[in-house]
């Protein structure tokens, strides 16, 4: 597996295959029952937006794209509306009064997925530490992620040593009142 900066020609790639993994993975996409094309149009945006950071990457095997990280360098974080995805969007627009004060050089994770059929191959886990020694490399201080299905939460909490900034149970959600689980918001001092 070869981990490689995100290119343009690999946007629409990228929004597919995170698109595909959360409709199918991620609680809060599967409980709205998000279709894949809207949960892709909306991951273009915000590839578009997080790309000029230079802190996106793409896993591959044999030339094909089968994990990607999105992230951004926080003070140039816009989360682009969607009328489908809005629930998702109001409740990261929650936990933004929990980012650590100090914005200056905190890298945000939008997304981390890994293609269908691929899980469970530490794809995920090599993305965030290549992505961990980039923002070294870059002089980040922290890093921040909303953590909102159990794989992420587990990669990140036992094997990354994320700290827990704040704990949202989905059903306090409006939008979630029936959905089990947490949405937790992480930081990582780099």
């Amino acid at each position: 597996m070869v981990i490689e900066k995100l290119q343009y020609e690999d946007i629409q790639i990228a929004a597919s295959l995170i698109a595909d993994s959360f409709t199918l993975n991620e609680p809060m996409t599967s409980y709205l029952k998000i279709n894949s094309l809207s949960f892709k149009i909306w991951c273009e945006k915000i590839i578009n937006t997080s790309i000029h950071d230079d802190i996106c990457f793409v896993a591959k095997e044999n030339d094909k794209i089968v994990g990607c990280v999105i992230a951004e360098n926080i003070q140039n974080t816009i989360i682009p509306n969607s009328k489908d995805i809005q629930p998702i969007i109001d409740l990261l627009h929650e936990l933004e009064c929990f980012y650590p004060n100090s914005k200056n050089k905190t890298c945000h994770i939008y997304l981390v997925a890994t293609r269908i059929g691929y899980e469970r191959k530490n794809i995920c886990h090599n993305l965030l530490n290549h992505l961990h020694t980039e923002l070294e490399k870059q002089n980040y201080k922290h890093v921040i992620a909303e953590l909102t299905s159990p794989g992420t939460q587990h990669i990140c909490l036992n094997k990354l040593n994320f700290e827990i900034l704040y704990c949202l149970d989905y059903k306090t959600h409006y939008a979630f009142q029936n959905l089990d689980g947490k949405c937790i918001l992480a930081m990582k001092n780099l």
